[in-house]
């Protein structure tokens, strides 16, 4: 048995990849639907992006003339690093990937990890590894296959995760207070003085393409919009949205939890199923009623559902801000870290400097500001 890289740029080749892709996703020591081809394909196709420095890196096991794929990184070549002219190499990190674990085949992980850093090392004196998760088997494998290698720890932390093992009411009050509970009944019976309130989950496929427009507009509709950031603001991005909405529906792995007054949605959530757990994706709510807090009203729905279903263990906010509700109301969490390592002399040399120049961008900073 030999286990060895290769490197694909082009789109085509990945999608006639889908059979031993999809073999790998099912195999994998950890879940990772954002690099899965559901959302993969969809990124290349339509998100605005650097294409001329993103490449897919797979790793092969050939065995009796058979080859099986058993690693799968996509990977982002960039010229500079920390703002200084120095090459790094390392996952690509669009908008919408907000979890960097590889695909690793289960059975081999530790010989796909090994091909993989080594194909990676040779490419630039720096390796970002962001996003990545901080604790769980890869990332032991990570810290094993790394042990000589200089690392510079960039952001750690803990996003919110649910959990399975309580009863829904016996979870909600020990994330709750009773005061806070008396409030959003209030806020929910407020809502039913509107119109007819209702939560639903939406699961065939017409109900999905019609959520999606639905969920397209609500998020334009508001801050994002004004911005210019929403999705259907952003070039491409709406059909990068529908097109791994749809894939995922099309594998019964996608979830869309809605909350509507009388038939018209005012919050919504969707989530991604992989392994034994699910990851959620986008959510978006009408700001008209954000007196009434319909964000959170949708969120306590999504754990009195998530916590008694069978389709899955626990769940990944995947949540960045930190004013998400998950994060005062999800009582568990998961380590996210991001770290540089150098790959050669120059970039140990590079890693040496970095903390003495952020020292010193500081205390310029701080003398600016006090000179004024």
């Amino acid at each position: 048995m030999s286990v060895v890289v290769e490197w694909i740029k082009d789109a085509g080749k990945l999608e006639a990849l889908r059979p031993a892709w999809h073999r790998l996703a099912q195999r994998a020591l950890e879940p990772n639907p954002f690099y899965e081809a559901e959302l993969l394909l969809p990124a290349f196709r339509h998100l605005d992006t650097e294409r001329a420095s993103v490449a897919v890196l797979l790793v092969w096991r050939e065995s009796a003339g058979e080859r099986q794929l058993v690693g799968l990184l996509p990977v982002q070549r960039s010229r500079k690093t920390r703002r200084l002219p120095i090459r790094s190499i390392g996952p690509w990190q669009h908008e919408f990937a907000v979890l960097a674990t590889p695909l690793l085949d289960r059975e081999v992980a530790p010989e796909s990890l090994s091909a993989m850093l080594a194909a990676l090392k040779v490419e630039a004196p720096l390796l970002r590894l962001h996003r990545l998760a901080g604790e769980g088997p890869v990332a032991e494998l990570f810290a094993k296959a790394l042990a000589g290698n200089r690392r510079l720890v960039d952001e750690s932390y803990s996003r919110p995760l649910l959990v399975k093992g309580l009863d829904p009411d016996e979870y909600l009050r020990k994330t709750t207070s009773s005061r806070r509970r008396s409030h959003l009944a209030r806020q929910l019976r407020q809502l039913g003085e509107v119109g007819e309130v209702k939560f639903e989950e939406l699961q065939s496929m017409e109900q999905v393409e019609r959520a999606t427009q639905q969920f397209l507009e609500m998020e334009a509709s508001g801050w994002k919009g004004r911005e210019g950031t929403a999705m259907a603001s952003c070039s491409g991005q709406a059909e990068f949205f529908a097109e791994v909405l749809r894939g995922f529906a099309e594998q019964d792995r996608l979830l869309i939890l809605s909350l509507s007054i009388d038939a018209e949605p005012i919050a919504m959530r969707t989530s991604l199923l992989a392994g034994d757990g699910a990851f959620t994706f986008k959510v978006a709510y009408n700001e008209e009623y954000s007196a009434m807090s319909p964000g959170v009203l949708l969120e306590i729905e999504n754990v009195r559902r998530s916590l008694p279903s069978e389709s899955m263990a626990w769940m990944d906010s995947c949540a960045v801000l930190k004013s998400s509700p998950m994060y005062w109301l999800w009582s568990d969490g998961r380590a996210i870290e991001s770290s540089l390592v150098a790959c050669n002399f120059v970039g140990g040399s590079v890693l040496k400097m970095l903390p003495m120049l952020a020292s010193l961008r500081d205390r310029f900073r701080s003398n600016k500001g006090e000179s004024k």
